[in-house]
């Protein structure tokens, strides 16, 4: 019970952090998001070290902090699209790095260091395009961010709240002992019913389409928290830090979203809503 209520707590100050910076300014969105970016790379880079492995953790840190400032300002219309492609070619002077900083399996670290960015910075990236909808629009809008986000947090919880009390039926037990089918489906439920509230409140998507989000957030969300696990897993942990009291560190809260928005970008965007 206590480490539900510290957990719920902690929950509620995260969100409103996250719903304030978007609804307040789309800088104070680009600056908590960018924080995330950081944190949660920092929190990756120490998970993945060991006796073999040291990802060059600042030059990722920093790069992948760059990479999301960079589409944060090229999708608001302050750089044009050349900046941002120079960006990405002038990420590869990481490998240069490895060269000037020369360690044994250096292809090991470079790797890793490129797997942070890869599995962290660019997903969080892809949120930025969900702030501006439209072709070329540099008109911020704050609806399909805030509609996606809460769909997978009601997911979160219906399937932490419906695991916890009808959870039998183990997905992955040896990556996941928590993650149950239970779970699942009832977090399914709850997403989808959110997704007929959040249709008939942000109309900008039709309600159809928020339904099929919701599907691709349950199903992507939940390989995202699998696949987060089993680093954790993998790295001996239990979880990625301790930022968040009951929680874990960032990585933990947002290993739903790393898996997640890329497909829903993806989907929007054959739907020519970004």
């Amino acid at each position: 019970m206590k480490n539900f209520i510290q957990r719920s707590i902690t929950g509620i100050i995260y969100v409103a952090v996250i719903i304030t910076s978007i609804l307040v300014h789309p800088f104070a969105f680009a600056f908590v998001f960018a924080g995330i970016t950081a944190l949660s790379l920092s929190e990756f880079y120490k998970l993945s070290s060991s006796d073999h492995i040291r990802a060059f953790k600042y030059a990722g840190i920093i790069s992948g902090v760059i990479l999301f400032i960079i589409n944060f300002l090229y999708v608001s219309g302050f750089i044009p699209l050349p900046a941002l492609i120079s960006f990405i070619l002038l990420s590869f002077s990481v490998f240069f790095l490895g060269l000037i900083r020369w360690k044994e399996n250096i292809i090991l670290n470079i790797g890793f260091t490129f797997l942070g960015i890869l599995y962290i910075a660019v997903p969080l990236s892809l949120l930025t395009y969900l702030c501006y909808p439209g072709k070329g629009s540099p008109s911020y809008s704050h609806k399909i961010l805030l509609g996606y986000l809460f769909i997978l947090w009601l997911y979160d919880t219906g399937a932490y709240i419906f695991g916890s009390l009808l959870g039998r039926h183990k997905i992955m037990e040896k990556v996941s002992p928590g993650k149950t089918w239970e779970g699942l489906a009832g977090g399914m439920i709850v997403a989808t019913g959110m997704a007929l509230v959040i249709a008939e409140i942000f109309v900008t998507i039709s309600r159809i389409d928020w339904i099929v989000i919701s599907l691709i957030t349950v199903v992507t969300g939940t390989l995202g928290d699998l696949l987060e696990s089993g680093i954790k897993r993998n790295a001996g942990a239990k979880d990625s830090g301790h930022l968040l009291p009951g929680h874990g560190g960032i990585l933990d809260r947002i290993d739903s979203v790393l898996l997640s928005a890329p497909f829903v970008c993806l989907f929007l965007m054959l739907r020519n809503y970004i």
